[in-house]
């Protein structure tokens, strides 16, 4: 492995756990601002709405989601040392651009935005920046 493949791969890995702590921290807030509410329904509709943000788009990507598409800011973005992309997105979710997808995403600057749908015999295909191409991905996490 050279340099720069192994430089990729660290940044790869790197953007998983970004993305990570980013979930995490999103529900540990969550879950701290409704355990301030005094009041007993407020607070039980608080849980109720971050159980159901959690299992809503972080669901999408895994066989119990009934969504059929999502569409999420990129909070992070990195190419492997074979070009393919890996973004992190504004949901906690990380999702990579297939192997065997030949094409090349343009992702530039800090406001890119992904939407991503459900394809043929459980395959997922992402549109970047409202673009007309979409890509082959799967996701990580």
């Amino acid at each position: 492995m050279n340099l720069r493949n192994f430089a990729g791969l660290l940044v790869g890995l790197s953007l998983v756990q970004t993305g990570t702590a980013l979930a995490d921290t999103s529900l540990a807030e969550g879950l701290r601002q409704c355990a301030a509410i005094t009041d007993t329904e407020k607070r039980t509709a608080c849980y109720d709405a971050l159980a159901t943000t959690a299992q809503g788009p972080a669901g999408f990507g895994r066989d119990s989601s009934t969504l059929d598409s999502i569409e999420a800011k990129v909070t992070a973005y990195s190419f492997t040392p074979f070009g393919k992309f890996v973004v992190v997105l504004d949901n906690g979710q990380i999702w990579q651009q297939s192997e065997g997808d030949p094409d090349r995403a343009h992702l530039t600057g800090a406001s890119n935005t992904v939407s991503i749908s459900r394809g043929a015999f459980g395959s997922y295909a992402a549109t970047i920046n409202d673009g007309h191409h979409q890509f082959k991905v799967t996701r990580v996490r």
